[in-house]
């Protein structure tokens, strides 16, 4: 047998021994993939069956998500698949300026006692946490949405646990059109909430002195809302963050003030602002 021969044969054999390998291979995916197709359809069955049952519990004081959620059971081998699509995550933040954010926040709040006693803040918030689910038979769509999108520092009030203002920073990956379609949802649904978002650039957050000046009239403010008891003094609903679009003055007021002027009367205004004295005609 010469030498051609042998080598013909050796690339024969070679490439069936090849061919086995990637067909067994092929054959073993197809059985984790049916496998994992399987569990699915056995999740999603009883997932269906579970919400199709109704008990007395439904009447509790949770959301109507975490309702339908708890009725759920996992068998151990979907959640042995679960397991295998999860790691740890070794840090909170996002981006460094997400960072240096909760370090300003952690100085500002120990430079102010009204802050550090009666207020306290959570980095790096969820949606769901802020808000609920009203229909039921939206919770999927819903949940996807306030799961998936978070604010980078949320504000509290420690007593009554109430939303007070969130803030985000708005770095470069915000200027793309799906972020900031993504953002636009964000500053509406928090609105709707009666939450008002700071929106602070990198650059502000990166300078101590700009970001001071950005939250300066917070303390005041802050005191004068704990004065106040959080409520508007003429309807009694809670008081709101909110900034003059004119001048750009933080105050706190009633959400009610469009329909009952009378509580504009008692908007809560940190008395801090100083507004810019334009110059007479005869100096121009």
């Amino acid at each position: 047998m010469n030498n051609s021969t042998l080598f013909f044969l050796t690339m024969i054999i070679s490439w069936i021994i090849f061919t086995y390998f990637i067909i067994k291979l092929n054959i073993k995916c197809r059985k984790r993939n049916k496998e994992i197709k399987r569990l699915n359809m056995e999740h999603q069955q009883q997932f269906q069956d579970s919400s199709e049952k109704t008990s007395d519990d439904s009447k509790c004081f949770e959301s109507p998500a975490e309702n339908k959620k708890k009725k759920q059971s996992l068998s151990d081998d979907y959640i042995n698949y679960l397991l295998t699509l999860y790691e740890a995550q070794h840090i909170i933040w996002d981006s460094p300026p997400e960072k240096l954010l909760f370090h300003f926040m952690d100085d500002f709040w120990d430079e102010h006692d009204i802050l550090k006693k009666h207020f306290f803040f959570i980095p790096h918030t969820s949606l769901r946490e802020i808000l609920k689910v009203k229909q039921v038979d939206k919770i999927d769509e819903c949940i996807r949405y306030l799961s998936t999108y978070h604010v980078d520092c949320l504000v509290l009030e420690k007593n009554t646990g109430r939303f007070l203002f969130a803030i985000e920073v708005q770095g470069k990956s915000h200027e793309k059109p799906r972020q900031q379609s993504l953002d636009k949802f964000k500053r509406k649904v928090l609105d709707q909430a009666n939450i008002y978002l700071f929106e602070i650039s990198n650059e502000t957050c990166s300078d101590k002195n700009k970001m001071k000046k950005k939250f300066e009239q917070l303390p005041i403010l802050l005191e004068k809302y704990k004065k106040s008891g959080g409520v508007c003094q003429n309807c009694g609903t809670n008081l709101r963050l909110n900034k003059n679009s004119n001048n750009g003055e933080l105050f706190l007021g009633c959400p009610n003030w469009i329909k009952n002027e009378n509580c504009r009367k008692y908007a809560i205004k940190s008395k801090i602002f100083i507004k810019k004295k334009l110059p007479s005609p005869k100096a121009r």
